[in-house]
């Protein structure tokens, strides 16, 4: 695994970390159960990087000899995120739609079949996806929630556009809906990454370290716009605020 590879990942996982622990706390005092779904889907992917990334680093460093139990443990902490932001979305978005809970029904179904299946053909680890179909079932799983808050963020954004130009929608807000959908889509393109890195490491038994530069930089900047949804500092703020002001002064 390539040295930015880790920076991504850490980055990440801190960011997630931190938001993970903000929302939690928010939580207690709200109550929201979005609130609790988020935190849990952050904290479960801190979980997701350390399980694997610690021992990697500290324990062995060759990608062969990686002891299964960790790979799977980091997996699964992984997917149990992913369920929980399938849940999010639906919660916060299509709480009323009927083919929202379908979705989080098929979502949960793939990744309890195909998390099953692996362990039953013996893929504890989930690398093998020339050779393991249950990793194909796994990955569509954890990719369904990804697209969905893609396409939610940027919807949003649009028709947040629209209330903002006649001022009924706060600036920051437009813009959390932008990044949030844009993280989305980074983690969607993160995912195709991952799946071409999986299947030339099984074809070759070697691990691609141009693939390795493009995951890393596929971790680290989603992180980043998670950061500055929830952690926006204030030359940010007044960029934006600037920015959005500046269009609704009639010419």
């Amino acid at each position: 695994m390539e040295f930015i590879t880790y920076i991504g990942e850490g980055i990440a996982g801190l960011v997630f970390l931190v938001v993970g622990l903000r929302l939690y706390s928010l939580s207690l005092r709200s109550d929201e159960i979005s609130d609790r779904l988020l935190s849990t889907s952050f904290l479960l992917w801190t979980l997701g990087y350390a399980a694997y990334d610690i021992p990697y680093l500290l324990f062995y460093r060759d990608a062969a000899e990686f002891p299964a139990l960790f790979a799977f443990s980091s997996l699964f902490a992984f997917y149990l995120g992913s369920a929980a932001l399938t849940l999010f979305n639906r919660t916060v978005f299509r709480s009323q739609e009927r083919w929202a809970l379908w979705l989080v029904s098929i979502t949960f179904g793939c990744l309890i079949l195909g998390v099953t299946g692996s362990i039953w053909v013996g893929d504890w680890a989930g690398e093998s996806p020339l050779t393991n179909p249950w990793w194909w079932v796994t990955r569509v799983g954890s990719a369904i929630p990804l697209c969905w808050m893609s396409v939610e963020g940027l919807t949003q954004y649009v028709k947040a556009r629209k209330r903002l130009r006649v001022g009924l929608c706060e600036p920051l807000v437009c813009n959390r809906y932008l990044l949030w959908g844009l993280a989305g889509s980074f983690w969607v393109l993160l995912e195709l990454i991952d799946i071409v890195d999986y299947i030339a490491f099984e074809s070759t038994g070697q691990p691609s370290a141009t693939i390795n530069v493009l995951l890393g930089w596929h971790e680290f900047i989603p992180g980043v716009l998670v950061g500055l949804v929830f952690f926006p500092p204030a030359i940010y703020r007044s960029w934006i605020e600037g920015d959005t002001r500046e269009e609704l002064v009639p010419e």
